[in-house]
């Protein structure tokens, strides 16, 4: 059973643990394992986690994120066996998922010092919540009214303006196929398909069909429903079956950027489009460790900061030498700020945009923006001024997926749909430059990206994603910022005003002026 707990069940759960109906404190020295999720919720009265956390068994207990050091996992292991109420649900490589009552995890202070926070071989504590896809299924011109502004936020640009001239809504759309869409990221001009550059996508897996894609699918695991492994020598892709569709685009729209390229493909959401940060970590450290990929791409987040993701990222990038891309998030008339993980500073973050000419080019409407405040993620400034890495058409993008054996063509837009599009790219970059490491690579890619007049560079980063550009390391004579017109300009110094980076604030007023 794997349902989420209500913060007031939880609640409930800490608060009358004791007949002195104590809430849990995190001690001084403990503090430095738990994560900035769970140091928000600790020591306050009424305890109410602002995440929804994944419960497992008729117990019902919220499950953690448990990292502990090399040589311990007996230890952890003993501990859980004290208690009817506790287990290890998965044991990863220094970690594990913990399903416990939450006065075991988080230690009670006056009543008791054997919360397991405060055992000396224990590294870190996250919470274990959801992660989910969010796709835009259709355009409507009613949604420019989402991006309006709020008081709060019209009052802030007093001391900097804002304009929507330059966002891209439905009107500028320019519906158009992935395939076609390759015109537009210098995709179609390379002779470069990706061959020998391994991709992993982290999705709600792939409705395989031959069809579609031939024998590119080399590998799958499950690890939401624990249905096994792809086994392409029989031909058996159950295992990575996608009853949402959504895995099923990204992995098509990798293919038609890069054709050649071997996927890899981790379902780590299931089939309502919502998964785990226990699903995503154990699918990138599968990715990254096990299969070794090249390229991580990801079409999901979190609006909530993982320190568990965020290790397992950085162990990708810097460990394992793994390119990981991550969708920035739809969110940019709610939340605004660039989503989890793609705030990793081990991630490039990618904005959507309309698919058209350099010159016609804006951010799309839902797109979210940078630079972060690192207050509205749970992640106590841990993602500050995290930001837009790079940008790729994301708007009324179609391509071919099957459903139910049958291939039709399926068309969605956000920045989901962007982000296969960048790792497609990176695919034919690393097969044309194989002695590049990931961090040269995704160098190369923001440094060659196509700089947009109508976006800002807290919209789209360095520009668009031109894969002809990064393969032959042709850099534009202008960077983003020096092509942008005062439009984008405003609404750079607005996003800086609003999230309270005010030396970037300073930056853009000056180039206001200019």
């Amino acid at each position: 059973m794997n349902t989420k707990i209500t913060p007031v069940i939880l609640a409930v759960l800490l608060v009358f643990s004791s007949v002195f109906a104590v809430t849990p404190v995190a001690a001084a020295d403990s503090e430095d394992v738990l994560s900035p999720a769970i140091l928000d919720d600790v020591g306050i009265l009424d305890f109410e986690p602002g995440v929804d956390i994944v419960q497992y068994g008729i117990d019902g207990n919220p499950s953690f994120i448990i990292g502990y050091e090399d040589g311990k996992l007996d230890t952890l292991r003993s501990w859980a066996d004290d208690s009817s109420s506790r287990e290890i649900q998965y044991e990863g490589n220094g970690w594990a998922i913990v399903s416990s009552p939450a006065v075991d995890i988080l230690e009670p202070g006056i009543i008791s010092e054997s919360g397991l926070v405060t055992q000396d071989y224990i590294t870190a504590v996250d919470y274990n919540v959801e992660v989910n896809v969010d796709p835009i299924n259709s355009l409507d011109s009613e949604d420019r009214g989402a991006i309006e502004l709020s008081p709060w936020e019209r009052a802030r640009t007093v001391l900097s303006p804002w304009t929507a001239d330059g966002i891209a809504y439905d009107e500028d759309a320019n519906e158009t196929t992935v395939l076609d869409a390759r015109e537009y990221i210098g995709a179609d001009s390379v002779s470069v398909d990706g061959t020998g550059v391994d991709v992993a996508i982290l999705d709600t897996g792939t409705n395989y069909k031959s069809t579609l894609y031939g024998d590119s699918i080399v590998a799958g695991k499950d690890f939401v429903d624990d249905r096994g492994t792809v086994n392409a020598s029989t031909g058996d892709y159950s295992a990575i079956e996608d009853g949402q569709g959504h895995g099923s685009w990204v992995s098509s729209a990798v293919s038609d950027v890069a054709p050649g390229a071997d996927l890899h493909i981790a379902r780590v959401l299931g089939d309502d489009g919502s998964g785990s940060t226990e699903s995503i970590v154990r699918g990138l450290e599968w990715a990254c460790e096990t299969q070794s990929v090249d390229v991580v791409s990801m079409s999901l987040g979190s609006t909530t900061y993982s320190t568990a993701i965020e290790s397992q990222v950085e162990d990708c990038a810097e460990d394992n030498g793994v390119l990981v891309i991550v969708a920035a998030g739809n969110d940019r008339q709610v939340t605004r700020w660039v989503a989890s993980p793609a705030d990793s500073e081990h991630a490039m973050a990618v904005g959507a945009t309309n698919a058209a000419d350099a010159t016609e080019t804006a951010s799309a409407y839902f797109s979210n923006v940078g630079p972060d405040s690192g207050i509205t993620d749970l992640s106590q400034g841990e993602t500050r001024e995290a930001t837009i890495d790079i940008a790729a058409p994301g708007m009324a993008l179609t391509t071919n997926v099957s459903e139910n054996g049958v291939t039709r063509a399926k068309t969605l837009s956000g920045t989901s749909m962007a982000t296969p599009l960048v790792s497609g790219s990176a695919a034919l970059l690393l097969e044309a430059n194989p002695s590049l490491s990931a961090t040269d690579a995704r160098e190369r890619l923001t440094t060659t990206a196509t700089p947009l007049e109508l976006a800002s560079t807290s919209e789209v980063g360095s520009g668009l994603v031109n894969a002809g550009n990064a393969i032959s390391n042709a850099v534009p004579d202008e960077t983003q910022s020096q092509t942008q017109n005062d439009d984008a300009d405003t609404r750079d110094a607005f996003n800086s005003a609003l999230s309270g980076n005010f030396w970037d604030l300073r930056v853009h007023l000056h180039a206001l002026e200019r």
